[in-house]
């Protein structure tokens, strides 16, 4: 019973301090539909003749319990690189479904059968909008199925707002640090209407614009109970305990 007490109080005295983060790291192990065979690279993750010029290494999201995301993605991919750009994040709040599985790199996955996103944050414009599927712009919208170029085919890539479409009134930032190969977006929760209380089930996707790699994973958080209720729960506990050494005195 002392241990468990104890226990209790560091959970609270941890929920009572400001700020606390945690962070998941999704691998770069999504490979995705329709790659050009001649140029694959890494088991035909990366399309290229260099591969390093558009390979992702890996992307960590770390979520603060007052609600601010980063998501940082690590490549040495650079901006205009053979014609190419930044392409959008992507983000799923109710769980990431990939078609195919994940022993072939879900190689069957493209935009027509895969994840459908909820949310995109557009890189250029620096606006958050809530996605309608007819905007998504996939990669073949870039490139139209050149010849003479490759790249991984129906992959969504950027999101292209109608005329009369309205972002929401969150901001989000985003910077591309070349020294350390990171491309960061920040942002908080509430622009899901979600809180770090809430059980998480978000998805992740993002590309540049040719899809020659592709990042996509998903992470996943227990909901946190409310400060209150871990009182209420310890109060409990402890009046159990109280009776039970009243009981043995008897």
């Amino acid at each position: 019973m002392r241990h468990l007490i104890g226990c209790l109080i560091l959970a609270l005295i941890w929920m009572a301090n400001p700020v606390h983060a945690t962070t998941w790291t999704i691998e770069d192990s999504y490979i995705g539909g329709n790659y050009a065979q001649e140029y694959a690279k890494n088991g035909g993750d990366v399309i290229a003749i260099n591969s390093s010029e558009f390979d992702i290494d890996l992307m960590n999201v770390t979520i603060e319990t007052n609600g601010d995301v980063l998501v940082q993605i690590e490549t040495q991919y650079l901006d205009g690189t053979l014609g190419t750009t930044y392409g959008d994040l992507f983000v799923s709040i109710n769980g990431w479904n990939p078609s195919g599985d994940s022993s072939s790199g879900y190689s069957t996955d493209i935009y027509t059968t895969g994840e459908s996103w909820e949310f995109a944050l557009n890189t250029v414009s620096g606006n958050m909008f809530a996605v309608d599927e007819d905007n998504i712009w996939l990669s073949d919208d870039e490139f139209y199925y050149d010849p003479y170029s490759w790249y991984r085919h129906d992959q969504e890539v950027v999101y292209n707002p109608g005329a009369d479409e309205i972002f929401l009134p969150y901001s989000f930032g985003f910077v591309h640090n070349t020294d350390l190969g990171l491309i960061e977006y920040a942002f908080n929760l509430e622009a899901f209407g979600l809180t770090w209380e809430d059980e998480l089930d978000l998805g992740f996707h993002w590309a540049m614009t040719c899809a020659n790699d592709v990042i996509e994973g998903g992470i996943h958080k227990a909901a946190v109970p409310e400060p209150g209720t871990m009182l209420l729960l310890g109060l409990g506990i402890m009046g159990l305990g109280a009776v039970g050494r009243k009981k043995r005195r008897t």
